[in-house]
């Protein structure tokens, strides 16, 4: 098994260098894991990036995107909402069924953990996925909320590393010191959302 971490970290429309710190403490509390750094990839890079990574069965990936994030109509019907969520890249709108649909397609590896410390970040809805198992998804606010930013880190990476110690993610306690900035972390594991949960085991 050959653990593997890519991470996007799009610091246009100043963003700055807060979201490479984000994707950088994922790395020194991962050492375990080989990383790469995208900085402002183009859709395609990234996307080739991470079918490479998820489509070989040896691979235990974390795939981390720190960016901004928005909303747009929803065009297929099968958002509750009316609304799609999408990560703002450097070219364009990456709708998130376009995305959870190369996921489904292509996906092999032993473990996949989804991280996302962007607005509007239920870009990766677990209802959306073929196959939950080994599955873990991670992102920093509910659909119709905004994800806030420190100076040097976003607030929901910075605040998940404070109370993740030894395999196991307080949530309560990342709920509460979130609540200050009006994000509802969203955790789910192997198809099991824990969001009204004291804690919950992470395997990273």
């Amino acid at each position: 098994m050959v653990k593997k971490g890519l991470f996007v970290a799009n610091t246009f429309m100043g963003l700055g260098e807060a979201v490479v710190n984000d994707a950088k403490l994922f790395m020194t509390n991962l050492p375990e894991y080989s990383c790469k750094i995208l900085r402002n990839p183009s859709t395609k890079e990234m996307l080739s990036e991470l079918v490479s990574l998820i489509s070989d069965p040896e691979n235990e990936i974390i795939f981390g995107v720190f960016s901004h994030g928005q909303q747009v109509r929803d065009i297929s019907g099968d958002e509750d909402d009316g609304m799609d969520e999408c990560i703002v890249m450097k070219d364009g709108l990456l709708i998130d069924d376009n995305l959870t649909d190369l996921i489904n397609k292509y996906r092999k590896c032993k473990r996949l953990t989804l991280v996302a410390d962007i607005c509007h970040s239920g870009v990766y809805d677990f209802k959306d996925f073929v196959n939950h198992n080994n599955l873990t998804i991670v992102t920093s606010c509910a659909d119709g909320e905004t994800s806030k930013q420190f100076i040097k880190n976003g607030c929901f990476t910075l605040q998940f590393w404070n109370c993740f110690k030894n395999g196991a993610l307080d949530i309560k306690e990342l709920k509460r010191r979130l609540n200050l900035f009006n994000q509802t972390p969203q955790i789910c594991v192997d198809g099991k959302c824990y969001n009204k949960c004291n804690s919950v085991q992470i395997e990273l």
